[in-house]
């Protein structure tokens, strides 16, 4: 009777951790989808604009070499994006600073023939790259 007893408490034990895990996986499921349609709605919620101001700053980034500052000011003064389309492009583009600085210092030192130190100072205040994007790009010259 005892085996009996133990057999069947030891049943009804599998049964209730199989549905408790069940019920578990459900429930990560359930919040897993929940989650990637929330990132979805997120992203269709980033207005055109600012997607577009995205794609112009990655152009940029690959031909003309640009401080934040510099693509910044580009895409408000001359493509026309609002002021927060040009903050959200700088930002969310992916684009390294420090390689666009120095990308822009070896132009200047095969173009202009110009020392590291006129680069940096060039990098700085007429390219508006931050002091540490100048440094390295100047400690990176061949």
């Amino acid at each position: 009777m005892k085996k009996l007893l133990s057999l069947g408490l030891l049943s009804l034990s599998v049964v209730a951790l199989v549905a408790c895990s069940q019920g578990k996986s459900s429930s990560s499921e359930a919040s897993s989808t929940s989650e990637a349609k929330t990132e979805q709605s997120s992203e269709k919620k980033v207005p055109t604009e600012y997607k577009t101001a995205v794609t112009k700053a990655k152009q940029y980034a690959e031909t003309v070499y640009m401080s934040k500052e510099g693509l910044r000011s580009q895409l408000v003064d001359f493509e026309k994006y609002s002021q927060e389309a040009a903050d959200y492009a700088v930002e969310n583009s992916g684009i390294d600073y420090k390689k666009q600085a120095l990308e822009k210092a070896k132009q200047y030192q095969e173009t202009m023939a110009m020392s590291p130190e006129a680069i940096r100072e060039q990098l700085v205040s007429y390219e508006k790259f931050t002091q540490e994007e100048a440094d390295s790009a100047v400690s990176n010259l061949n």
